[in-house]
């Protein structure tokens, strides 16, 4: 299923200069919000920290808890977001003295969001607040049951509203309930760190002023890896947090950040999407989160260095399982190479790590793809998409097979009893067979075309200023015709192709991650218009501009 170029709002390039400014003018950016975009202001959230739903209530409680004394816990979720949130909450309320933990429940044996067992374990224990952070929304029952053993429980979540909202809860701090669109697509730890700065601003903490400026290494962290899109009060938090991140106080920060191979004072958004997150995620889908939490508060060296060391080998384990279901996943994919959405299934896969895998397949075989762990009588599954179907509106079509889903419409999940897995199947691609679901290749949106002379470190430097990337603020695809030089495979399981591609000012390098089986008619000579990103490589003290392959096709005069 070959990608379509769009090429109608391309700009052409032929030097470097400008290049930010022209880009942002092509995505409809006036010269007064171009200006904003570049230098976000921060001092915005201390009015929209106060605008949240609830927030008044939710400040009452906690005011009460920490004269108190009360015994706080701090219930979090195990990606990155809900560990970014809870060691956000737990390191300001710590810091105010307050009698406070984190409970992050297990993956494989609790599954997410909050449940009664552990809401009543908490309170046998003496927890008498429960501040709940990226989760909570939709748990009706379970804060219910916890409200008749008298046990409050704060919510703070980002996720899309149910048809009933957990009424017996002292708050419900989720920006989907406002009408404010500023926040509304706020990650789990933007909403705790708002609620912290409205919690400063109101005298019930004290930080000191600016200081929880500091705070936004987690945020930055949480909001780039949970995918929200990074516009408007996201891209303001992250464009500043990767900022402190780059002199995070956290020894934790310091000791990932080792063996990961990056240098701190260098950290980008790609940093921290693809060598901190895998790494961090590692330790919830394999063990345990709080690993990963422990790793963000320690304020030992010697531990950070411990712990860092335990989530980095914990992803590369995690990497060979990952491989190893892909190629089951991958067979099983060529044998139903014909369904427009691929359903797959195995007893022997991992549910830590099925959601990665079925990313991978939509790459490989650019289709929409669930991939499910049978347990026994019942089936859990990840779902991913491609631009262009909104999956979780195809799931929802389903929703009278399934016993529980939710998600949005590129990434969802799914439990279903294992006997209805091929009549889910069916389901789906009849429905796609039928037009009530259409599925098509993602496009290949080019930003800009640019002549040899411009694919120069400086046109990097340039785009690098519209950063942090994510969704709804993607790096910039490039188009150059360029001639191929030498290709061959690279990688440990050669899955990458290593191009030398030749311009009128000199040679270029370039990669294709997993792809070098995408273009068979490829040869030394062959004339081809690429799709790319553009970086920067460094050798022996020299800085060139690196090509990050999207696509290729052959060029046509």
């Amino acid at each position: 299923m070959p990608s379509k170029w769009l090429l109608d709002k391309a700009i052409r390039v032929e030097s470097p200069d400008n290049l930010a400014q022209s880009l942002l003018e092509a995505r409809g950016y006036s010269t007064q919000q171009l200006e904003e975009f570049v230098r976000p202001n921060y001092a915005a959230v201390y009015d929209l920290a106060l605008s949240l739903p609830d927030i008044d209530q939710a400040m009452a409680r906690i005011k009460q808890a920490l004269t108190d004394s009360e015994k706080i816990v701090i219930y979090g979720d195990y990606d990155i977001d809900g560990i970014t949130a809870s060691a956000l909450l737990f390191d300001v309320l710590s810091g105010q003295g307050a009698d406070v933990s984190v409970y992050i429940p297990d993956r494989f044996e609790e599954g997410y969001g909050i449940n009664s067992t552990a809401l009543e374990y908490l309170h046998e224990h003496g927890a008498q607040l429960v501040i709940s952070v990226d989760c909570g929304i939709t748990s009706v029952r379970e804060v219910a049951t916890a409200s008749k053993f008298g046990l409050d429980v704060i919510v703070t979540d980002h996720h899309g509203l149910p048809e009933k909202l957990p009424d017996k809860a002292v708050a419900l701090v989720n920006p989907k309930r406002s009408t404010d669109s500023a926040l509304y697509e706020l990650a789990g730890v933007g909403v705790a760190f708002m609620l912290v700065v409205a919690l400063q601003k109101n005298g019930i903490i004290q930080l000191g002023q600016g200081q929880e400026k500091w705070l936004l290494d987690l945020v930055a962290l949480g909001t780039i890896c949970d995918v929200v899109p990074l516009v408007g009060i996201n891209r303001m938090l992250a464009h500043y947090g990767l900022g402190v991140m780059r002199r995070s106080r956290r020894v934790g920060f310091k000791a990932l950040c080792d063996v990961s191979s990056v240098e701190m004072s260098e950290i980008t958004s790609e940093h921290v999407g693809f060598r901190f997150g895998p790494r961090l995620n590692a330790a919830g889908r394999l063990e345990h989160a709080q690993l990963a939490l422990e790793l963000l508060t320690t304020i030992d060296r010697d531990r950070a260095r411990e712990l860092a060391e335990k989530v980095n080998q914990l992803n590369v384990e995690r990497q060979s399982l990952t491989e190893s279901t892909f190629v089951e996943a991958l067979a099983q994919a060529e044998e139903r190479k014909d369904d427009s959405i691929l359903v797959l299934a195995s007893s022997n896969w991992s549910h830590g790590i099925i959601g990665i895998v079925a990313s991978r397949l939509v790459e490989k075989m650019h289709r929409p793809t669930i991939l499910l762990q049978i347990q026994g009588k019942l089936a859990k599954g990840s779902a991913r998409s491609l631009a262009g179907f909104n999956i979780i509106d195809a799931i929802t079509q389903q929703s009278d097979k399934l016993e529980k889903f939710g998600g949005h419409a590129y990434a969802a999940g799914m439990t279903l009893k294992s006997d209805q897995i091929d009549g889910f199947r069916q389901s789906l691609n009849d429905a796609v067979a039928a037009g009530s679901l259409e599925v098509q290749a993602s496009p290949v949106s080019i930003a800009a075309i640019l002549a040899g002379r411009a694919i120069v470190p400086e046109s990097v430097y340039q785009i690098q200023t519209l950063g942090p990337f994510g969704q709804g603020n993607s790096e910039p695809i490039l188009m150059s015709s360029l001639e191929v030089l030498t290709f061959r495979p690279v990688g440990s399981d050669l899955s990458h192709l290593q191009i030398k591609l030749k311009s009128d000012q000199g040679m270029i390098s370039a990669i294709a991650f997993r792809k070098a089986d995408k273009w068979p008619w490829l040869k030394d000579g062959t004339a081809v218009d690429v799709a790319y990103t553009i970086g920067i490589n460094e050798w022996q003290g020299n800085s060139t501009a690196q090509l990050i392959i999207i696509d290729m096709r052959p060029h046509e005069d």
